[in-house]
């Protein structure tokens, strides 16, 4: 329904069936959309939706040192396969958790790449994640069976990332060397083929 549509159906509609469906709405609206949208401050001041919003959220840029220590303290749990057997370092509890750490981590090297003083150092660790992933699709490191459909990033888009940060870091002759032996060496999922990683580079 368009907003032309809904306005004509509600103005028919009494004060007390109005209250009546916006209490309804308003149950329905998970806590983080209402957290997010402010629901709760449009409710309690109606006004706002016709003044300009100058504050906006925004996200704040991670910090490249402390995601080094994170990235690399994965990177090697992982290939210890501390997220796949009993162990001190990972709890049985956090051990399933590995793919919302790489989810976080793939974000934040994302976001702070922004900052050219961070973009090299961000390119190194996303690519150190992306040949983990790889790793892992030929070797156990955790109990999912494909790494990057747990993930939610496809390999191919995995990749591209990569390589669109890497192309930045890199003369051009060394960015072309590493992502071709990055394209041959690297194992694959089960959804992706050579063809599709060599689309991404050329």
């Amino acid at each position: 329904m368009k907003i032309s549509d809904l306005r004509s159906v509600i103005e028919k509609y009494s004060e007390a069936q109005l209250r009546l469906i916006i209490a309804e709405l308003y149950k329905t609206i998970p806590k983080a959309v209402k957290e997010e949208s402010d629901i709760d401050g449009i409710l309690k001041n109606p006004n706002s939706l016709t003044q300009p919003r100058l504050k906006t959220r925004r996200r704040e840029v991670p910090d490249i040192e402390l995601l080094n220590y994170e990235a690399e303290r994965f990177v090697d749990y992982a290939y210890r396969q501390y997220y796949l057997v009993p162990n001190r370092f990972v709890s049985k509890q956090n051990r399933p958790k590995w793919r919302f750490v790489v989810k976080r981590l793939y974000k934040d090297l994302l976001a702070t790449s922004a900052d050219e003083n961070s973009m090299s150092e961000a390119a190194r660790l996303l690519d150190k994640l992306y040949q983990l992933l790889c790793y892992s699709c030929s070797h156990v490191l955790f109990s999912a069976y494909d790494s990057f459909e747990s993930i939610g990033i496809g390999q191919e888009e995995f990749f591209r990332r990569v390589l669109a940060l890497k192309y930045h870091c890199e003369d051009k002759n060394t960015f072309i060397k590493n992502a071709l032996l990055s394209m041959v060496n690297n194992p694959l999922n089960r959804y992706t083929l050579r063809e599709d990683l060599i689309e991404v580079i050329f």
